[in-house]
């Protein structure tokens, strides 16, 4: 199955996320909540991920995660759950350690970014198993680019892509650092369909080398 079409997984979730901006109060039931959690709410601690405040909110973030989430799924849907679990689960107490001061949290962005983090390490991968120069740079950058993303938003306290998050709703930047780790972590996993995919992109020069090695072994 092609990494560039819409995955089944990756679609039910955006759904979820656009279902729970629609329908009234569901927001305001699962949005990760400091003082609603400490009360025992504890369904929130995962709940706040598809919550958004605005449309700009809920347009970058879910149009972000349907791109992100179908090639990673498609390339290997083990990684892709293990990237959106670890990243679900990583996010909401690395928030509660590292914003204090945050008392409520929702959005999509924190898993978008474990998504952005596992695919450009595979295309890197890829990269280095092709020795394409072209394919490392631009993989280089996009890392770059994301780090620089994230420099700008702790730096200015303003979201880089969406304009208006809500109101008085400011970006987490440190949500998107927490996802990234998680994206890095979700490389860990051996997933055997990722594997194939990523074998396939050994240059045909290189498995002919290997052969004619084999080949002069056994004569």
């Amino acid at each position: 199955m092609s990494c560039g079409a819409v995955q089944p997984l990756t679609l039910l979730l955006a759904l979820a996320a656009g279902v729970i901006y629609l329908l009234p109060g569901a927001a305001e039931l699962l949005a990760w909540d400091r003082s609603a959690i400490a009360a025992g709410e504890g369904w929130r601690l995962l709940g706040g991920h598809w919550v958004h405040w605005s449309p700009s909110h809920l347009a970058w973030d879910l149009g972000t995660f349907v791109v992100l989430g179908s090639w990673c799924e498609g390339r290997g849907r083990g990684r892709f759950v293990a990237c959106v679990v670890a990243a679900a689960v990583a996010i909401p107490i690395g928030v509660d350690w590292l914003c204090p001061q945050l008392e409520r949290y929702g959005g999509l962005s924190g898993i978008d970014s474990a998504l952005f983090m596992l695919m450009v390490c595979e295309l890197l991968g890829d990269a280095l198993r092709a020795r394409s120069r072209p394919s490392l740079v631009v993989s280089l950058v996009l890392l770059l680019g994301f780090a620089g993303k994230i420099a700008y938003e702790v730096a200015s306290a303003q979201a880089l892509f969406a304009s208006d998050l809500g109101a008085g709703v400011v970006p987490v930047p440190w949500a998107h650092c927490v996802g990234a780790l998680a994206g890095l972590t979700s490389l860990m996993l051996k997933d055997p369909r990722a594997e194939r995919y990523a074998a396939s992109k050994i240059p045909l020069q290189s498995v002919s080398l290997q052969n004619i090695s084999l080949e002069s072994s056994r004569a």
